[in-house]
């Protein structure tokens, strides 16, 4: 027998609190439904702060890492593709209207190169609001249309997705990458820059993908596609 609809809900005494996740999206992002097949224009941007911390991969290794453009077989761009079946395309010199603009800017397919003028040890919003920044002043606010949006000028621009790749942590550090859910941004610290696994787990939380767990129940034992 099934209970009859509620009339009406009692709530405890005090105020009503809303709290929001800045890790969920970032503001000016509308929420919308993810997309998993078709091209997704990629962007790596390789960060060196004010006092020269860099990864110590360079552009062109990065790329191929990423991409696969010196030979790689398994960097992301090839994992996506398999899993999908060939239906996920991750390009790296098609950005519309704007490619021959932004492919001269790249350090090497698919990477640019920014210097930000603070250091890497400030907590994370800083960070990634000065990188946002860098990047949109090298690129061109100009050659960043956003489709979504049509009169934004700025990031994420063409690309589906930008990826920050910074030397390390120094504030805030329990994490070795994160990204914005049902989004564009994602971040990554260190070595974990160069795992295509954690390359496509962060994009999965672009795609608006949860952790799915493995057969175990436990959160991070899936590492099938």
């Amino acid at each position: 027998m099934m209970a009859p609809p509620l009339s009406s809900v009692t709530l405890p005494p005090g105020a009503i609190q809303i709290k929001t996740d800045p890790h969920r999206r970032l503001e000016h992002e509308e929420r919308r439904a993810a997309t998993y097949t078709g091209k997704k224009p990629v962007l790596i941007v390789r960060v060196t702060d004010v006092n020269g911390k860099a990864v110590p991969q360079t552009a062109e290794q990065i790329s191929d890492k990423f991409f696969g453009t010196q030979g790689d077989l398994e960097n992301m761009k090839s994992q996506f593709g398999s899993c999908s079946f060939g239906e996920l395309d991750i390009t790296y010199n098609d950005y519309g209207d704007t490619t021959n603009a932004i492919v001269s800017k790249l350090a090497a397919p698919g990477v640019l190169e920014v210097s930000i003028g603070i250091s890497l040890n400030n907590n994370q919003g800083t960070i990634t609001n000065v990188i946002g920044r860098a990047v949109e002043t090298k690129l061109g606010k100009s050659n960043l249309p956003n489709p979504r949006s049509g009169n934004y000028l700025g990031l994420p621009g063409p690309s589906a997705h930008v990826l920050y790749v910074v030397e390390n942590c120094y504030q805030e550090c329990r994490w070795a990458a994160y990204a914005y859910v049902n989004s564009w941004l994602s971040v990554y610290q260190n070595k974990y820059h160069y795992m295509p696994a954690v390359q496509m787990h962060e994009i999965g939380h672009n795609f608006n993908l949860a952790h799915s767990g493995g057969l175990n129940g436990k959160t991070y034992t899936d590492h099938t596609c």
